[in-house]
């Protein structure tokens, strides 16, 4: 049961991501590569701290 509700949580995530990425699209005609930086840059930083307030504890 765990495992389907991970990969529906991992699900969305993507589906969100793809609505970022097309409702920019459509207003501004363009592909905007920092929308892609910020989706990468965000879980990265969070899985930092979650790690280093882990190794102090």
């Amino acid at each position: 049961m765990q495992i389907l509700v991970n990969e529906l949580i991992s699900g969305l995530i993507l589906a969100v991501l793809a609505l970022g990425f097309t409702a920019v699209y459509l207003l501004l005609k363009i592909f905007y590569l920092a929308l892609g930086a910020v989706y990468t840059i965000v879980p990265f930083s969070a899985w930092g701290i979650q790690f280093l307030t882990f190794c102090l504890n």
